[in-house]
């Protein structure tokens, strides 16, 4: 079907770069001309008509050069101007590098920062809207002092939410273990699809007051697309995310490849259509209830406020605080992110490096029967003793961070001390920063920073490296943009783990239940790094994740089968 063209995304953005573009080539067409003809009235110089006699794309190439070397060259001389001020032995940082190997430096100036920039904004905008991950300034506070209350710590210490939305995903994968295999497909499911539609659930429910059940849809088999709405609004959600990483490798280029179309529209119009109807309930339930109250004796008002404090949820307090919808929307889809896309991510490659390392997975598995036994669900005490399962969800942030890609905008200019250096960050510099980079380097983790090893969170490895540079573990991000679900997720992932080895005492990868081409590539294994051993091929656009999924097989545990027997 042909595309219509329309207003498209990158539309805007180049029409508010024409002046930048355009105007520097037409003065330097006209002033000349100009100049001419006030000192040379009735002729002009041979040079000139020569130049003016030759195409108008050349005239402009001409010109757009000239402007090019010039604005070098007043460039140089700020430069060197600032040289003189800071002195000769400054360096100029116009964009900063924190792949160099002294950048921990630089780390604390990047996440002070509280601006991402005017160039992520515009990328992230058709998906992410002014929502409080991609707002600065005070549209960023408004959204940050909002979205604080709702992860207070009594808030995240109620587990039941957790507790049926795990017995539901985790039933699910032992039920669909359990049936017969399909001729010529392999007995596996997908554990990181399970997983995202847990954190769908249990984060709706968590923010909106309703989960949106996903979970209640039927699994994948191997090489089946899901058909149901939540797993489309899963899959248009991922799209919508690889859509936005493409913007990202295309750079300052990306907008003109949109001129007349939004390459994320239709996994946008998925999304809004998902999430619409619940905000839509919510508003006539706030409706009804602005109703109900005036009709309430005074008497009653005490008890009828205290119902609802008790039952207030985020999108509650965004309907009190405005009737946008599209601002309401916007809060939405972040807050959504952060509910499904990272927890999901983290359980992911948990599960993926426990099936690679059957003994720590055995070891963990000891921990949480000895504290809860075969059936207890946890508490929030019993995850303050069980530092083994701390320390492999942190050993899984730290190889495969759920945002392993970040960046800042320098709001002010200063001057870093580093390696023995001096360097000028001008204002307005882009400040890009690979986490997962960071969380591998060998001379921030020691030699076996590529292994995945719990016990560095619980030997002396822990005070060597970590404690005297807090910055070299960044899952959370830090600074004025930590994630404020931090604690939260920890909650979540641990809650999931636990439960999940309570039933099964081992998993096992399938790689034959991969769709084609989702596996590393053979030339993985003449690498370098994690690469020459890695069984899965991780990917990322907002958050990482396995590319085709993560496909395994559980042994459910000889303990449960007896007491569903019983």
């Amino acid at each position: 079907m042909p595309r219509t063209p329309k207003w498209g995304a990158g539309l805007s953005i180049v029409l508010r770069s024409l002046p930048v573009l355009l105007l520097p080539p037409m003065v330097s067409i006209l002033a000349p001309i100009l100049l001419a003809k006030v000192i040379y009235p009735n002729s002009a110089p041979k040079l000139l008509e020569t130049f003016l006699g030759l195409p108008k794309v050349v005239q402009i190439a001409a010109c757009w050069v000239t402007f090019i070397v010039s604005r070098n060259v007043i460039r140089e001389y700020q430069r060197r101007a600032d040289r003189k001020r800071l002195g000769p032995d400054v360096v100029e940082v116009p964009r900063v590098k924190l792949s160099w190997p002294w950048n921990l430096d630089f780390i604390p100036l990047v996440i002070r920062s509280r601006e991402s920039g005017p160039v992520f904004k515009e990328k992230m905008d058709s998906v992410l809207g002014k929502g409080v991950f991609n707002a600065d300034g005070d549209m960023w506070k408004f959204h940050r002092g909002i979205s604080r209350p709702y992860f207070s710590r009594d808030r995240i210490s109620h587990f039941d939410n957790f507790a049926r939305h795990s017995d539901l995903a985790i039933s699910k994968i032992l039920s669909r273990l359990s049936e017969p295999a399909l001729p010529g497909l392999p007995v596996a499911v997908d554990f990181q699809d399970v997983v995202a539609r847990f954190t769908l659930d249990s984060g709706t429910e968590f923010l909106f007051g309703r989960d949106v059940c996903s979970l209640a849809a039927p699994l994948p088999y191997p090489q089946e697309k899901p058909k149901d709405d939540s797993a489309s609004f899963a899959a248009a959600f991922g799209r919508a995310q690889d859509l936005l990483s493409d913007r990202f490798s295309l750079g300052h280029l990306w907008p003109w490849m949109e001129l007349f179309w939004n390459r994320t529209e239709e996994e946008m119009k998925v999304i809004h259509a998902y999430v619409t109807p619940i905000l839509k309930r919510k508003l006539d339930e706030k409706r009804v209830l602005r109703f109900d109250n005036k009709t309430k004796a005074a008497a009653e008002d005490s008890d009828v406020k205290g119902l609802e404090e008790a039952e207030d949820t985020l999108l509650d307090h965004l309907v009190q605080l405005t009737d946008d919808i599209s601002v309401i929307k916007d809060e939405l889809v972040n807050i959504l992110v952060a509910a499904r896309d990272t927890t999901a991510s983290t359980l992911t490659f948990a599960v993926y490096l426990l099936a690679e390392n059957p003994k720590i997975m055995a070891k963990l598995r000891e921990e949480i029967l000895s504290r809860l036994g075969t059936s207890n669900y946890p508490t929030p005490e019993d995850f303050k003793e069980m530092k083994y399962l701390r320390a492999v969800l942190n050993e899984t942030l730290r190889l495969f961070p759920a945002v392993p890609m970040n960046e800042r905008t320098a709001v002010r200019s200063t001057v870093l001390h580093s390696g023995g250096k001096k360097y000028y960050v001008p204002a307005g510099a882009n400040m890009p920063y690979s986490v997962l980079h960071m969380h591998r380097r060998k001379d921030l983790w020691g030699p076996d920073a590529e292994d995945f090893d719990p016990e560095r969170w619980l030997d002396e490895r822990l005070k060597k490296y970590v404690t005297p540079n807090p910055f070299i573990f960044l899952p959370f991000n830090a600074g004025p943009r930590i994630c404020l679900g931090q604690q939260f997720a920890y909650n979540e992932a641990s809650y999931f783990l636990a439960r999940l080895l309570q039933r099964v005492e081992s998993v096992e990868l399938a790689p034959e239940a991969h769709p084609d081409g989702t596996l590393p590539p053979a030339e993985w294994k003449n690498g370098e790094g994690r690469k020459v051993y890695e069984k899965v091929w991780p990917k990322s656009h907002l958050t990482i994740y396995c590319n085709g999924g993560l496909w395994v097989r559980m042994k459910e545990a000889s303990s449960n089968k007896e007491e569903v027997l019983g």
